[in-house]
């Protein structure tokens, strides 16, 4: 079984929401993003004005607090929360 870092079940995530990637939809509430099948990850700030665009492999944990998971996304993603 996969350890995923945590310790227990003290900060072990207990929300997991697959993503569909949208440019209008804010996301938050998320410790982070897994990256279920190797592709390209588009990310927007929380304010509209930045967009980055980056490969990913498959099992890659990505920090995400709050933004926006653009529809320039190829790789499927899950929130984890």
């Amino acid at each position: 079984m996969a350890n995923f870092g945590f310790r227990g079940s003290e900060n072990a995530p207990d929300t997991y929401v697959a993503i569909t990637p949208n440019n209008s939809t804010l996301l938050k509430g998320f410790k982070e993003l897994f990256v279920v099948t190797a592709g390209n990850l588009e990310l927007g700030s929380v304010n509209g004005g930045t967009t980055s665009a980056f490969a990913v492999p498959a099992g890659a944990h990505i920090p995400f607090g709050a933004g926006y998971v653009r529809t320039g996304t190829t790789s499927t993603v899950v929130g984890i929360g």
